[in-house]
């Protein structure tokens, strides 16, 4: 024969296991509360990649996709050397900095040390820059003159 004692449930871990899940309930409602109130804070927008640009006073981008252009692609700076002849040689590395293939096109002209044009500008040159990879923008003076140059880039047409 079995002796039970008043006011005492007939297993006792029945009593314990509810307020257990009572317990574990709310300490999980309240950590998915806390995540859901850290969660809805004003989030930035995510960064860009851009800090590879710099101003240049060379390389222009067409005045109709400007906005277009800075935002689509990267450009890292020039470099600008003499080769033995005399004549200027400009390589401007360029990026693209979207998921998609740009298909782009540069001109180009040379000027003396006093701003006088002595070379081009050239006929637009194609450049396709494969998604977020890097390419070259690279040309040389006929001139021995040239000592700067100014390049023009847009989007294909």
């Amino acid at each position: 024969m079995r002796c039970r004692l008043k006011n005492l449930p007939p297993n006792p871990s029945e009593q314990i296991e509810p307020m257990m899940n009572k317990n574990t309930s709310l300490i999980v409602s309240g950590f998915l509360g806390l995540l859901l109130v850290v969660g809805c804070k004003s989030v930035n927008p995510p960064s860009r990649g851009r800090a590879d640009i710099t101003e240049h006073n060379k390389i222009f981008f067409s005045q109709e996709q400007r906005e277009r252009l800075r935002e689509s692609t990267a450009i890292l700076g020039d470099r600008v050397d003499r080769d033995q002849f005399g004549l200027l040689t400009v390589v401007i590395p360029i990026r693209s900095a979207v998921p998609r293939t740009l298909y782009l096109e540069y001109q180009y002209a040379f000027f003396d040390s006093s701003g006088r044009q002595v070379e081009g500008p050239v006929g637009w040159l194609p450049i396709t820059l494969e998604a977020g990879s890097p390419g070259t923008i690279q040309f040389t003076s006929t001139n021995p003159q040239a000592a700067d140059y100014r390049c023009t880039i847009r989007f294909a047409r």
